[in-house]
């Protein structure tokens, strides 16, 4: 059914930007792949581990729920199955889906967050190119 097409496509795409733009401030930061990948260890133990789905809010202890707020990945799973649940109902268990994992209706606190987290890795990419590159105009 490609009904979900154009939020998947959407989400999916605005996930590889933030994710883009994390790993370009990374890059921006380390002096070597080395350093990049091991700068990149915590951001995907959090962004990765607290998805929503392998780790969700019914099952992440009280003190860690932040984590998977600031998650861009939870944030678009979490909208990806709220738009398909709105599409499809309970014909095909997304009522399952929204129950068993606790996903809310958040789609526009979580695009929002999204995009502020987008251009906070891409403000903190080009910081990090001119103090520790020394990239001059």
């Amino acid at each position: 059914d490609w009904r979900i097409f154009p939020c998947l496509y959407g989400w999916t795409t605005s996930l590889y930007f933030t994710m883009d733009g994390m790993y370009g401030m990374l890059g921006a930061m380390a002096k070597d792949t080395t350093t990049a990948q091991l700068l990149s260890l915590p951001f995907l133990m959090l962004f990765l581990l607290y998805n929503g789905f392998t780790v969700n809010r019914n099952t992440a202890p009280g003190f860690l729920q932040w984590a998977i707020d600031i998650s861009p990945v939870a944030c678009s799973i979490e909208s990806i199955a709220w738009v398909a649940y709105e599409i499809f109902g309970d014909e095909y268990g997304w009522n399952n889906v929204i129950e068993q994992f606790g996903y809310e209706n958040r789609y526009d606190r979580n695009l929002a967050f999204m995009l502020i987290i987008c251009c906070v890795f891409r403000v903190l990419q080009v910081l990090s190119f001119k103090k520790f590159n020394n990239v001059k105009r």
